[in-house]
C-alpha cells in the first residue's frame, strides 16, 4: 500500500503506522433484524413444536377407541370430526413450515449482508497517527493511500 499523510495545523506528525485489521467487524454491532429473525424463529418453532403435539394427540385418541367405546353408529360422525380436527392442526404444522423456510432465508440474507458489511474488504486498514502539539488547536488531517499502479511501456 503506498500512501500519504499531510497535515495543517499547530502539530508536527511524528509517525505513521498502517496494517490490516481482520478484527475490524468485531466491532460492528449485530444486526437489529437478525436479533429479530432469531427471535421468530425460535417463538415459530415452539408453536410448531405444539400443533404437531396437538396433531399427534388427536391421532393418538382416535388409535385408543375401540369398539366398546364407540357406537358403530356414531363412527361416520366421529371419523369426520377426526378428519377435521387432524387436518386443522397438520395444516397449521405445513403453514409453520412455510414460514420458518421464509425466515430461513431471510436469516441467510441478512448473515451474508453483515458477512459483506459496509466496509470493502481492500478498505479493512487501519492507521495509526502519531502527533505532537504544545496546546490543543484544531489539525486537518489528510490520509491518502491506495494501491501500487505501474504502467510499463
Amino acid at each position: 500500500m503506498l500512501g500519504s499523510v499531510e497535515g495543517r495545523g499547530g502539530a508536527v506528525i511524528q509517525g505513521v503506522t498502517a496494517f490490516k485489521d481482520s478484527n475490524i467487524d468485531a466491532a460492528r454491532p449485530m444486526s437489529v433484524h437478525l436479533v429479530e429473525f432469531t427471535r421468530e424463529r425460535s417463538r415459530l418453532r415452539n408453536e410448531k413444536e405444539r400443533a404437531a403435539n396437538a396433531r399427534d394427540v388427536v391421532d393418538s385418541y382416535m388409535k385408543n377407541i375401540t369398539v366398546e367405546h364407540l357406537d358403530v353408529t356414531k363412527l361416520g360422525e366421529t371419523m369426520e370430526v377426526y378428519d377435521t380436527t387432524y387436518a386443522k392442526w397438520e395444516n397449521k404444522v405445513l403453514m409453520l413450515d412455510e414460514q420458518l423456510r421464509l425466515l430461513g432465508e431471510k436469516i441467510k440474507t441478512e448473515e451474508d449482508r453483515l458477512k459483506i458489511g459496509d466496509i470493502p474488504i481492500k478498505l479493512k486498514t487501519k492507521v495509526v497517527i502519531d502527533l505532537y502539539a504544545e496546546v490543543e488547536n484544531e489539525l486537518e488531517i489528510f490520509l491518502i493511500y491506495g494501491k501500487p499502479f505501474f504502467l510499463y511501456v
